[in-house]
């Protein structure tokens, strides 16, 4: 499993590139990141929902849910109109996680979302 880590000032967010678990031998999907505190330092792990629920109980700031954003298929690629920056987000065709396109504050840049097609 590869892990991609970025550290910004006293903060780091650990997530993996293949949007699994960041639990060790776990293969479930990224549901929600968990927001803690380590020598002062805040990091943000990726957690399947089962993760997630053990956690829920423990020493964290936040427990985040990662949101399901419905989009369309225009054909060449996914898209929907962003209920907080107003514009539309474009996106490969592929459901899954995505990182935010957002232009202004929104909760999406923090965490993304997952994209699944309407129909």
């Amino acid at each position: 499993m590869k892990f991609k880590g970025e550290v910004l000032a006293n903060k780091i967010e650990l997530h993996n590139a293949d949007n699994m678990c960041s639990e060790k031998y776990c293969s479930n999907k990224i549901t929600h990141y968990i927001q803690v505190e380590i020598n002062n330092v805040e990091v943000m792990i990726a957690l399947c929902k089962k993760h997630a629920q053990v956690m829920e109980n423990g020493n964290f700031k936040e427990l985040i849910e990662i949101p399901t954003i419905e989009c369309t298929d225009n054909g060449n690629n996914y898209v929907f109109d962003c209920i907080y920056c107003g514009k539309q987000h474009i996106h490969g065709r592929k459901e899954g996680h995505r990182i935010a396109h957002c232009t202004r504050p929104s909760p999406y840049k923090k965490i993304g979302y997952y994209l699944k097609i309407f129909n």
